[in-house]
């Protein structure tokens, strides 16, 4: 017990001694706190066991909480100072505490016009009423009391116009404040309605430059409109120095003349000076208060202007900021469409370099190419679109009724376009095709978005050959007429050719001698066409022929005439003929029995008509059977 009250002693003493010390020093409660725990914490060490170091032990923890409850206050203020100090250094924090002043000044604004406004008036009445009262006076009869009155009557006007010039500073000097709260008011509603991360397009970037630029002019102006009023200021100072200058001039003049003057020693003209300097004091007196106030409406107007100019800068520097920060942002955005537009260009290199001669022949390879160029900028319209078009749902109402308007006024061009697209999607005319289309037969060059390229084949030459005329239809004729196509999947088309042979030929050696002609002729042609034939029965799931030489004969007029069918590649129409006629005049001259059929006339004269000439002619004519004349037509007759 007794080391406890001895150690109780000496920890009442040291809490004492350790709070005087703080009290001397002045240091903060939790140095203080921290003492108190540190002499506890001694204390406990050397009590034994207990109530009492139970009770200090409880006192040590009650310390150390408010220890830490002390420690994350002053850690709030630390932070609090920091964000203090951020918004200080941070343009939208300096002109947000500008803005909390708008409240001081934007309500008396008005009301304080309101009063100017009458005052002016009133002073403007006065001046009036004075400048009239002094023209009348001057068109009164000259003498000494209408010049004094004169000389007062004109000073009274300079004083009534400085009191004018004095209200309209003041009301200028207003107007400067309306203007600030305004723009105040303004940046308010532009920080509240900033959002923090506004959408992203190139419109708003370039709207946001345009702005900064404007206000840069508009900055620009005002520090010039404040500089005029600085100077206007100094100006009236000098004004306002001089005034009172010469109010000191005269009261120094009146205290020289004041003495020479009296009952006494009364002399005019000291009399008249005196009156003068008196007049002029008077005046001078009542124009300085004016003065006053015109100078402090410029003192007004300047530190107004002054903070107008810090307004547009902080105002300026914080959209300044936020340009960059938008700007940074655009252009991060911006990295991907760029990516995806060298994505697009280089598979459009790639596959019309490398890709596409390796998957398509020189006559599709053209086509191919400007498909892959149109499929390309499609691509990049769509990727363009979607990243620099905010809203695509109002940008697809607006072209949705742009593109009605334009079908109905150019009908016969969106359908040269939509032939175009059921062109390329069908399949059914390529670059290369022999195609009759509207009567036109020819070779299709090319297939554009709007017509079709044909160089013209035969057109009145009746060869298969090309006429040197190139025609181009425009791509609705796929929804308007028929199209012919010879080269759809495989190249052959079907020849037919007529051969006549005279009656006294004998059938069967005629048959055998064209059928072997045919047969060998175009051997090699139907090997290939029943080759190439299977890509059209796998497309269609039937055969379009059978690839066999035919022949079929008929009595025609003249004779037997046999009918030839046979197959040619679509560019060797002319020359498969050749080669069949050729062979089949050579096989009949080899045989005298096979004659041709051709159309002959004989002429039979009746006796009595003939006219002798001769003996000759006259034994002919009467070999002749008697009757009247006749026509024959026996092809190939010997008669």
């Amino acid at each position: 017990m007794h080391l406890a009250s001895q150690c109780r002693s000496c920890l009442v003493a040291a809490l004492l001694f350790a709070r005087g010390m703080g009290a001397e020093v002045g240091v903060t409660r939790l140095q203080q706190v921290s003492d108190e725990i540190s002499t506890l914490q001694a204390v406990v060490d050397k009590l034994p066991e207990g109530r009492e170091r139970k009770k200090l032990e409880e006192r040590r923890a009650l310390l150390e909480r408010e220890r830490n409850l002390l420690l994350r206050r002053e850690s709030l203020e630390s932070k609090e100072q920091a964000i203090g100090r951020r918004q200080i250094d941070n343009p939208a924090g300096r002109l947000q505490a500008l803005i909390r002043t708008r409240d001081a000044h934007a309500q008396p604004l008005q009301t304080r016009l309101d009063n100017l406004n009458g005052r002016l008036h009133e002073a403007a009445v006065r001046r009036d009423s004075l400048s009239t009262a002094r023209q009348k006076l001057a068109a009164s009869r000259p003498g000494i009391e209408r010049d004094t009155r004169l000389a007062g009557l004109d000073e009274q006007l300079l004083t009534a116009g400085e009191e004018i010039d004095a209200l309209q500073l003041q009301r200028e000097a207003v107007g400067f404040g309306m203007a600030l709260a305004s723009e105040l008011e303004s940046m308010a509603q532009r920080l509240h309605d900033e959002p923090a991360s506004p959408p992203l397009n190139v419109r708003r970037w370039w709207e946001r430059r345009q702005e900064l630029r404007e206000r840069v002019a508009r900055l620009a102006q005002a520090e010039e409109s404040a500089a005029a009023v600085n100077d206007r200021r100094d100006a009236e100072y000098e004004v306002l120095r001089l005034a009172k200058e010469k109010l000191a001039g005269i009261d120094e003049e009146i205290a020289l003349l004041a003495p020479q003057t009296g009952f006494f020693r009364s002399t005019p003209g000291f009399d008249r000076l005196l009156a003068a300097a008196n007049r002029e004091k008077a005046a001078l007196a009542a124009r300085i208060p004016f003065l006053e106030a015109q100078h402090a409406a410029l003192e007004e107007a300047a530190s107004v202007a002054t903070q107008t100019v810090d307004t547009l800068r902080t105002a300026d520097e914080w959209l300044a900021l936020r340009q960059q920060h938008f700007a940074r942002r655009l252009a991060y955005w911006l990295a991907w469409p760029a990516t995806a537009v060298m994505g697009v260009l280089t598979l459009f290199a790639a596959s019309s370099r490398w890709a596409l001669p390796r998957l398509y022949g020189r006559e599709m390879l053209v086509s191919a190419r400007r498909v892959n160029r149109y499929l390309a900028s499609a691509v990049l319209a769509a990727v363009l679109a979607g990243f620099f078009f905010e809203d695509l749902r109002v940008l697809a109402t607006t072209l949705g009724i742009v593109s009605a308007a334009l079908v109905i006024a150019l009908q016969d061009v969106f359908a040269s376009l939509a032939g175009w697209f059921a062109i390329i999607v069908g399949g059914k005319i390529r670059v290369g095709d022999r195609v009759e289309i509207d009567g036109v037969k020819g070779d299709v060059l090319e297939i554009q978005l709007f017509r079709t390229t044909v160089n013209e084949i035969d057109g009145g030459l009746h060869l298969d050959h090309p006429t040197g005329r190139i025609v181009g239809i425009p791509n609705s004729f796929i929804f308007r007429t028929r199209v012919h196509n010879a080269t759809h999947w495989h190249r052959w088309v079907w020849l037919r050719t007529d051969i006549t042979v005279t009656f006294e030929t004998p059938l069967a050696e005629a048959t055998a001698v064209i059928r072997r002609a045919l047969e060998e002729t175009s051997a090699e042609d139907f090997i290939a066409a029943r080759r190439e034939a299977a890509g059209m029965e796998q497309r269609y799931g039937c055969p379009d022929a059978v690839y066999e030489p035919k022949l079929h004969w008929v009595i025609a007029d003249s004779g037997v005439t046999f009918t030839l069918v046979t197959i040619a590649d679509y560019r060797s129409k002319s020359a498969m003929l050749d080669r069949l006629h050729s062979r089949i005049l050579a096989d009949f001259a080899r045989d005298s029995r096979l004659q041709f059929a051709y159309p002959t006339h004989r002429a039979l004269l009746a006796r009595e008509h003939a006219v002798p000439t001769s003996p000759s002619m006259t034994a002919q004519t009467a070999a002749e059977p008697p009757g009247p004349t006749r026509l024959s037509a026996w092809p190939g007759s010997a008669n």
